[in-house]
């Protein structure tokens, strides 16, 4: 099972859901800034964090009700919910973060546009 699928599958808005979209957001910066040899948890760091969170932030507009809120509990120092499911996937299946650090630029921009397109079926709740 691959990551994005398990996460959308197990969102209460599939594919629209805060930690779906997270992970596109993610994926999205690593296209564009051309990040190699990178684990996801890496992506997590404080200072790639800044820089995945506007692409989140409109990724996430009229889907997510507060997305704000959403990025404080996906990404936050307290509740670090995204990393929790980065553990629990690696410990059910397979470790995604061995498999993101070998992801190249364009196969991060192939999985990302395929995520996107995916969540543009879905209408805006908000």
């Amino acid at each position: 099972m691959d990551f994005a699928h398990w996460l959308a599958t197990s969102a209460e808005y599939g594919i629209a859901g805060e930690k779906p979209i997270a992970l596109i957001a993610i994926m999205k910066y690593h296209s564009e800034n051309y990040t190699v040899n990178t684990t996801l948890l890496e992506m997590l760091h404080p200072l790639k964090k800044r820089k995945v969170h506007p692409i989140f932030n409109v990724l996430a507009e009229g889907r997510l009700k507060d997305s704000s809120w959403s990025w404080d509990q996906l990404m936050g120092p307290t509740t670090r919910e995204f990393e929790k499911q980065i553990a629990e996937f690696t410990v059910r299946f397979s470790d995604i973060n061995e498999a993101f650090s070998r992801l190249t630029p364009r196969d991060a921009a192939t999985i990302a546009k395929t995520l996107e397109a995916d969540l543009g079926k879905v209408a805006k709740r908000y």
